[in-house]
């Protein structure tokens, strides 16, 4: 499991993740996102970049604790049959 310290995924961190630790996180099955306070649409492609990762292994990418926020925009966009949510407390 991934448990992501930052507490935004916008442009500039998503960018700075995709550099340095993508091939680490994508690897792996699970996010923690509890600590994200907000985002924005780079997040959402991020995840679904890390869900198609996961589905090449005949895997899912499971959201632990997500704010509403990053629901609400996956939802938005269609993308949530990608990923599932589960909160874990």
């Amino acid at each position: 499991m991934i448990k992501i310290q930052q507490t935004r995924l916008d442009h500039e961190c998503v960018a700075q993740i995709w550099k340095t630790s993508r091939t680490q996180w994508f690897s792996e099955q699970e996010a923690d996102l509890s600590a994200v306070k907000s985002c924005d649409s780079s997040a959402v492609a991020f995840l679904v970049k890390w869900a198609q990762a996961c589905q090449r292994r005949n895997q899912r990418l499971a959201c632990l604790n997500a704010p509403a926020m990053l629901k609400s925009l996956v939802r938005m966009y269609g993308v949530e049959a990608l990923m599932e949510f589960k909160n874990n407390g």
